[in-house]
């Protein structure tokens, strides 16, 4: 039996599934893909049209309201991350639903084994923590507890050691145990951040440089791109691209917000002493500050800018990238864009002599007039 949400990749199962329409109106997606891991195809079809429940639920209860503020790509890693999260709970929900430990041990072995699950899967999805890491089956400890019984009285409910001999079972569960703890210990110690990405300088370098490659070193948006990459390191510092957080971002929002607009055009205009055009107008009396940027260009010409290199920058790394449901607030004091107005009909159009209908003199605007119709 085919299932329409599952795939192989190797002897992985791969979940799939589209996004719907309402949420992507160009149909610019493909399907969302998910490893599920290595299982029979009986479970890996239970599992798929399960996440695939989850999944509808998801898009149901998003809007594009919710969206609106990400890109193509964070929204792409927004729903998988949201999928992945998932996979560990639902496995452990499978599992539960064959075992058959005595009802006095089920509900406990089950609060312990889910809350665990959860945190498996809150984990991996973002990237960091003491389950992050995938070349380990963090689940697995937790899935063989809901299946034996000696296991599970193990976790849930250790016996004092009374000196007598121990059972075959008892042994095992023991040494299970004690092998838990070990690796949660090794966990532990790996657990402090360990960021793998490149800086963010090499990041935005390596982006310029693809996009020179591809559009000629003429190209319009290197120079803005160059120019952002400084005015972020000023602000945040050079890091890992992978270590910048949500608060980073937020924090070279604010900054951003104070420095003048167009003093980059200034002829003393020096990019590296952008901290203190920003502390000079932030500590200006109100009525002399000057002019700063607009929202539009803090948030798409700015923050935006800097979010792409550091994507880019994860991809390229294969590193996850965290910033892909990022909400960063922009600051009241950011000027609102200026209103505007489709001008007059009467500017772009006018009556020929020699015809009834109006039309426009400028070739611009007038791609179905022939020449003749033109001569006004």
């Amino acid at each position: 039996m085919r299932s329409r949400y599952l795939t192989r990749h190797g002897d992985s199962w791969v979940f799939q599934i589209r996004v719907p329409r309402r949420l992507d109106p160009s149909s610019s997606f493909s399907s969302l893909r998910v490893s599920i891991g290595v299982m029979p195809a009986r479970q890996a079809r239970i599992l798929s049209t399960v996440l695939a429940g989850a999944a509808q639920t998801l898009f149901a209860r998003t809007t594009m309201n919710d969206i609106s503020h990400l890109d193509h790509e964070e929204r792409r890693d927004l729903f998988t991350s949201r999928i992945e999260a998932l996979i560990p709970m639902f496995r452990g929900l499978h599992t539960l639903d064959q075992s058959v430990l005595p009802n006095d041990l089920k509900t406990p072995a089950a609060d312990h084994a889910f809350d665990v699950l959860a945190a498996i899967g809150f984990d991996q999805a973002r990237g960091h923590g003491l389950y992050a890491s995938t070349a380990i089956d963090h689940a697995a400890p937790m899935l063989a507890m809901l299946r034996d019984e000696d296991l599970a009285r193990a976790y849930v409910d250790p016996q004092p050691d009374t000196g007598e001999p121990k059972t075959q079972s008892a042994k095992v569960a023991e040494q299970l145990a004690s092998q838990t703890e070990l690796l949660a210990d090794l966990l532990r110690k790996q657990a402090e951040p360990s960021f793998k990405g490149p800086l963010f300088s090499a990041a935005a370098d390596k982006y310029i440089k693809k996009l020179e490659d591809a559009h000629g070193e003429d190209y319009d948006e290197l120079k803005y791109l160059k120019h952002r990459k400084v005015v972020f390191i000023q602000i945040c510092g050079d890091k890992p691209v992978d270590a910048y957080t949500l608060d980073d971002l937020q924090h070279f929002m604010n900054e951003v917000s104070w420095l003048p607009a167009n003093i980059s055009k200034q002829p003393d205009y020096d990019v590296n002493r952008v901290c203190d055009y920003i502390d000079e107008n932030r500590n200006a009396p109100k009525g002399a500050r000057k002019k700063t940027l607009g929202k539009s260009t803090l948030e798409n010409n700015y923050v935006g800018k800097v979010k792409t290199i550091i994507r880019a920058g994860c991809h390229s790394a294969h590193v996850p990238y965290l910033l892909s449901g990022a909400r960063i607030i922009t600051p009241k004091r950011a000027r609102p864009a200026k209103p505007r107005h489709a001008p007059a009909r009467e500017v772009f159009t006018d009556t020929c002599p020699s015809s009834p209908m109006p039309h426009t003199c400028s070739s611009r605007w007038s791609a179905g007039v022939t020449s003749a119709d033109r001569s006004c």
